[in-house]
């Protein structure tokens, strides 16, 4: 499901930041609040290492410790 003109905003906000060349809309729960898991980086040996030591769970909110999960990214606005 789409939320209201949420493909029309897509596209103004793409013609307003062409030099991103990706864009994305957000994913959300069905009582609309934000599906955090929606989004990840790429793994590479650090994430990975800090994943299964639990690391990236202890400081899910930190870039150095998640990167995986974009842990510092503010997904609100």
């Amino acid at each position: 499901m789409t939320l209201d003109h949420a493909i029309d905003r897509l596209m103004a906000f793409a013609l307003r930041r062409p030099e991103a060349r990706i864009w994305g809309g957000r994913t959300l729960y069905a009582d609309g609040s934000l599906n955090p898991g929606s989004c990840n980086a790429l793994q590479s040996l650090w994430s990975i290492f800090c994943r299964t030591t639990g690391l990236a769970v202890a400081f899910s909110g930190s870039a150095f410790f998640n990167p995986e999960n974009y842990g510092s990214w503010d997904r609100s606005d």
